[in-house]
């Protein structure tokens, strides 16, 4: 018999294992179409489905409506475009949680802008059609700027424009142009539970969209101000429980708020924070989601964590081999999620890989210097 159940919102892999070693069943909801999960999994998992690409709130009511007796503990978001969904069931099973408004200022761009100006967090300027009406995006922020869309995540819909010329048109109503920060990228992950921070990481974007350090070498006034906005931004955002993955830039102005996500990170963030601190960030949110405790508090790291993500660009993969860097002390694991003989398109995203190598270390810079010898004894064949 299974000692409680979760709704989870997306497939997250670690979670369904985690959920299984707990011994916590699981109703895995996809958004699109409805992936193979491994037959391991089967214990675990009582209903599997998906949803498509519904956008409409009637639909998660129905869904509600029938999931209604089944004695659910949460409704757990994976991914970005699962937060608002996972909202408007969690509402309508009568669960408590993040609200539909929380999950609307922390999906949609311009409302997330708008609410951390108001509470005088330091963000970028930014630039959207129906607020600025005299002006183009390029007479309000100058150059260059980033266009994005103000749903989702991800780069795959964002594109820079560097000069005047290249701005055919002005950005849509559901885009968000912004000015360009200069400075330097990082994030803090944090598990939140009635409204308090029991858990901080902050995570370095060693090279942006391709490695992952965890934790970041950040100084202690650098991390107690960034702990500071997060603070500020949980409180002006509404976010009560969950994982929390904010990203911020270090300039000359001072620390500036990127943007803030209801749900857990991705870039295998979650997998360096088990490593580097020995924790599982997995099961102390569900253990606070289902008991309102946990014993994996306030974890501090052991050891350092990276990670490289693999994508060898256009063309016919046909494989990887591993062996010699497999041969190097502090690696820990190499993935490859494409199968042989697959076409593959230019990377676009972040979230857009045929695998990825991780490694740890004692230091940090044992740790860099590691990945740094791993990762070229990688080859991944392409034809």
């Amino acid at each position: 018999m299974r000692k409680a159940k979760l709704i989870l919102v997306g497939k997250r892999t670690p979670a369904l294992e985690t959920a299984q070693s707990m011994g916590v069943g699981v109703i895995l909801i996809e958004i699109g179409k409805k992936s193979k999960v491994h037959s391991r999994f089967s214990d675990t998992i009582i209903e599997h489905m998906a949803m498509g690409d519904s956008s409409r709130e009637s639909d998660w009511i129905a869904l509600a409506q029938r999931l209604e007796g089944n004695n659910i503990s949460a409704v757990l978001a994976m991914s970005e475009k699962s937060v608002l969904p996972s909202a408007w069931l969690r509402h309508h099973l009568g669960l408590r949680g993040n609200s539909i408004k929380n999950a609307e200022l922390c999906t949609d761009k311009l409302y997330m802008k708008q609410a951390a100006r108001e509470a005088q967090i330091l963000t970028t300027d930014f630039w959207h059609a129906d607020t600025n009406l005299t002006q183009t995006p390029i007479e309000a922020l100058g150059l260059p700027i980033f266009v994005k869309k103000r749903v989702g995540s991800g780069s795959r819909d964002t594109y820079q424009i560097k000069e005047e010329k290249a701005l055919l048109k002005n950005p849509s109503a559901d885009e968000l142009a912004e000015a360009f920060i200069e400075g330097v990228e990082f994030s803090m992950e944090a598990i939140v539970y009635e409204g308090k921070t029991l858990f901080v990481n902050f995570t370095q974007y060693s090279e942006p969209q391709w490695e992952n350090i965890v934790p970041a070498p950040i100084d202690d006034a650098l991390q107690t101000a960034t702990y500071e906005m997060h603070s500020r931004a949980i409180k002006a955002f509404g976010i009560r429980n969950g994982i929390t993955h904010m990203e911020v830039f270090d300039t000359a102005k001072g620390l500036v708020f990127g943007e803030i996500a209801a749900r857990p990170p991705g870039g295998h963030i979650t997998e360096l924070i088990e490593l580097a601190y020995n924790f599982n960030i997995w099961k102390a949110w569900f253990e606070l989601e289902i008991y309102g405790k946990t014993q994996i508090i306030n974890a501090l790291p052991k050891e350092f964590a990276a990670v490289r993500i693999l994508h060898p660009g256009k063309g016919v993969f046909l494989g990887a081999d591993t062996k010699e860097a497999e041969q190097h002390p502090n690696f820990v694991r190499c993935k490859i999620k494409t199968t042989p003989n697959t076409t593959l398109k230019a990377r676009l995203s972040v979230g857009e890989e045929v695998g990825y190598v991780v490694v740890k270390a004692k230091t940090y810079e044992e740790t860099q210097q590691s990945l740094q010898e791993i990762y070229p004894k990688i080859t991944l064949h392409m034809s």
